[in-house]
């Protein structure tokens, strides 16, 4: 909504310490969230050109946006992977692809996901399911393992570690 939310600020600012520390030159930097972490993981990903996946995310504002520049959005198709799962009421909802084309054609920066985007069919019907367990429609749209519960989540992935 044209402001910089100093959460972003302090992942940016953790990002630039992490990638100047000399005890983690060798290792590759990436970049994971979901929801809101997922929207936090977009700006950094982008700010700091690193790649990123993001689940369900959070669309990251115009302050953010226009912070990052229109160089550094030009970019998210190589940076970002945003998988959204059919459903979701966060990432997947016709009523925000409608303001965004009503308001972007009059010139107004809406909140958006930048990237590659992919969706997948959710395992579940409950929406707040939809939403949390995005790796339980990973697993069932695999073809792995019905997920269909919290619960049945949890022991598969005990049972998988």
């Amino acid at each position: 909504m044209g402001k910089l939310p100093l959460v972003y600020i302090k992942a940016s600012e953790f990002i630039e310490k992490l990638k100047s520390s000399k005890y983690l030159d060798s290792y590759k930097t990436e970049c994971v969230g979901q929801s809101f972490g997922g929207s936090i993981a977009q700006y950094v990903g982008l700010k700091h050109e690193i790649p990123t996946t993001i689940f369900n995310s959070l669309a990251i504002g115009s302050g953010l946006q226009l912070d990052l520049g229109d160089a550094a959005i030009a970019k998210a198709d190589q940076l970002l992977t945003h998988i959204s799962v059919e459903g979701d009421f966060v990432s997947d909802n016709s009523f925000f692809d409608t303001l965004d084309y009503i308001e972007s054609g009059i010139g107004i920066r809406t909140p958006a996901n930048f990237g590659y985007s992919k969706s997948l069919p959710s395992a579940y019907d409950n929406i707040g399911e939809t939403h949390g367990y995005v790796l339980g429609s990973l697993l069932t749209h695999a073809g792995l393992r019905d997920a269909k519960s919290g619960d049945e989540l949890r022991d598969i992935l005990k049972f998988q570690a």
